[in-house]
């Protein structure tokens, strides 16, 4: 009896370090969110008994209400977040060699560089953007402000928008794709610079 007393206690102990440091995360999370997303916003990370049952290929979700104005707040899946949250390590890793020269990664290295677009792609949907396609080519134009705010150098977060960019953006369906996303494309956020994205 004695040991499973001590067992519930070690493991609230964890419980509670484990969602104070989500809420950490989270509250990081959510003030790139609302920069990118021009007001306060909120994101949450998938909790672990609905990352257990949930079948879908999303890497986050933003339910847009009935009368098609964005919520205040972005859901990203479980993983999504944890590979956020490995991105300052992950910089300083030989790995992260292949984003610096815009080449191909390895699994792991590309699931954590591409969620930090992800994070872009939901705030903008958060910002009212319905489109997939013109969605995801603000948020490749806006990675690398989420890099920079995750703890990239200047170089660091222009190496990653370029490596989504190209290591990634070609690949996605083409209902995430547009001919307009290219510089001085109707899409670039700044056409009055040669600056892509």
């Amino acid at each position: 009896m004695r040991f499973f007393a001590v067992f519930l206690i070690a493991l609230a102990g964890v419980a509670w370090w484990n969602q104070h440091r989500t809420n950490g995360h989270e509250r990081t999370l959510g003030r790139i969110a609302s920069e990118i997303a021009g007001r306060p916003v909120a994101v949450n990370c998938q909790g672990l008994p609905s990352a257990l049952v949930d079948i879908s290929p999303r890497a986050g979700e933003v339910m847009f209400n009935e009368d098609g104005t964005p919520p205040d707040e972005a859901t990203l899946k479980r993983d999504t977040c944890r590979y956020l949250e490995r991105f300052e390590d992950a910089r300083s890793a030989p790995s992260f060699e292949c984003v610096r020269r815009v080449e191909p990664c390895d699994p792991s290295t590309r699931k954590i560089v591409a969620a930090v677009r992800v994070l872009a792609h939901e705030a903008w949907h958060l910002r009212g953007v319905t489109s997939e396609a013109e969605t995801e080519c603000y948020a490749l134009q806006t990675t690398a402000l989420a890099a920079r705010r995750l703890g990239a150098t200047p170089e660091e977060a222009r190496a990653v928008a370029l490596w989504n960019t190209r290591q990634v953006y070609p690949y996605l369906p083409s209902y995430y794709q547009s001919s307009e996303c290219r510089d001085g494309g109707s899409l670039d956020l700044h056409r009055g610079t040669t600056d892509w994205p």
